[in-house]
């Protein structure tokens, strides 16, 4: 029986994590200047360092010289412009949406 309990348990906890969309793309979000991170990540882990820091509610991320690169950004009143070079997400922590734009897979 605590089988069966633990084996419905890690589906439900898979079923959330993928029915879980965090991220939306935007062309301008609001910010301070200060970095909590900047990391030489794939887009893929350039949204889990968001989303596994409690303090980063956006990231950028571009391309720099031979390398991807990703800032994380706290919340703030600067208005940060995204051009077509960088790519920039907000995370929106307590929303589900069924039609996710971007995917993270931890």
């Amino acid at each position: 029986m605590a089988t069966k309990w633990l084996a419905f348990l890690l589906f439900f906890i898979q079923v959330e994590y993928l029915s879980c969309c965090v991220f939306d793309k935007v062309k301008v979000f609001y910010s301070d200047s200060q970095r909590l991170h900047n990391l030489k990540a794939d887009k893929d882990e350039c949204l889990a360092a968001c989303y596994a820091n409690k303090e980063c509610s956006a990231v950028m991320h571009y391309k720099y010289q031979k390398s991807y690169r990703c800032d994380s950004l706290p919340k703030g009143e600067i208005p940060i412009d995204c051009d077509d070079t960088v790519e920039c997400y907000i995370l929106q922590r307590d929303e589900v949406d069924p039609v996710c734009k971007t995917f993270v897979n931890f």
